[in-house]
């Protein structure tokens, strides 16, 4: 796997392809928002650029990974 293919469009899509994986993506971010609610004060603003920075960074290599998936099933059909 090439780190291209982690930001290709097909990543993005398996993201939303089910309502579980919606939920999933949406949570991660509505938890990002509480916290920084939350912690805002505390926390330098830099570390909740590198923490949502790393959370889509890693939804996206997830993403890549339900494509690859989602394709092998469509394959096998």
């Amino acid at each position: 796997m090439k780190l291209l293919d982690v930001f290709h469009a097909d990543s993005l899509r398996a993201l939303g392809a089910t309502r579980t994986r919606k939920a999933l993506t949406s949570v991660s971010s509505i938890v990002f928002i509480a916290a920084s609610f939350y912690f805002g004060g505390a926390v330098a603003p830099w570390v909740w650029l590198v923490a949502v920075g790393l959370d889509m960074v890693v939804w996206l290599f997830i993403g890549n990974h339900w494509a690859i998936k989602d394709a092998r099933r469509l394959l096998d059909s």
